[in-house]
């Protein structure tokens, strides 16, 4: 049996050519249940499928150098044959930097090597996760503990005044039973506030629109932080640590 061989882009040509790539989350979309997205914990078991194959690496100082995060990339996508990549970015005060990013393999398999490389290399400043347990953690402590189901909201930024909002509509409810959206213009600039029933929707959907290419634009997505999520944030962060 001849070993396969896959021809793996740099990741400045990833980037460039970002738009053009066909995501294969699309073809992950399991049949919606009867029932929809009743609970958080059925949520995360769907999104733990559309997901599958995505590496979110996060940035957790700001004084790692950005000629480093270009070798940690370079060796993230050395890995195994990359579908896409979605940068993160951060705005502090009038400047932005690079926050992370969120990989996608053709082969799920490929993400336990990113793993292995990160901690071979220990390199500070940048965590790795793997977002389908990630989500499933999210799912069981929320459906678990957290009381109530008041809502949870993502704010989108970035958006083109002329891009369909059908479209975008469209993209956003494939992560959940969407609530309520609330859309806004100031000085030429669109943005929208989406509700989704549960905590695990509006992160999935903060995870999968941060960084993407939409209309021509870049997307940037923020989670609300009200008490509830503060909650699950830091039962979630006992269970990683």
């Amino acid at each position: 049996m001849t070993k396969q061989k896959f021809v793996v882009m740099s990741t400045q040509d990833l980037r460039r050519c970002k738009r053009n790539f066909c995501s294969i989350r699309e073809t992950n979309i399991p049949p919606k249940c009867d029932d929809g997205f009743s609970s958080a914990l059925k949520s995360a078991t769907k999104l733990s499928v559309f997901f599958k194959g995505c590496v979110n690496l996060v940035q957790t100082s700001k004084f790692y150098a950005i000629e480093d995060i270009d070798l940690v990339m370079k060796r993230v996508v050395r890995c195994g044959k990359v579908v896409s990549i979605l940068d993160h970015w951060k705005t502090v005060g009038s400047s932005r930097r690079w926050n992370g990013a969120m990989i996608t393999y053709k082969d799920p398999e490929d993400c336990k090597k990113v793993f292995k490389e990160m901690f071979l290399h220990q390199l500070p400043g940048v965590q790795t996760i793997y977002i389908p347990y990630h989500l499933m953690l999210i799912g069981r402590l929320e459906n678990q503990y957290i009381r109530g189901n008041f809502g949870s909201s993502i704010l989108i930024g970035g958006i083109n005044p002329k891009a369909p909002r059908d479209k975008l509509n469209r993209e956003l409810e494939q992560y959940g039973d969407i609530i309520s959206s609330r859309w806004k213009t100031k000085d030429r600039s669109v943005c929208c506030e989406v509700t989704y029933p549960h905590v695990v929707e509006a992160i999935a959907a903060a995870l999968a629109l941060d960084g993407k290419c939409f209309a021509r634009n870049m997307l940037t997505t923020r989670l609300k932080m009200r008490k509830r999520e503060k909650q699950l944030h830091m039962m979630v962060c006992g269970h990683c640590f």
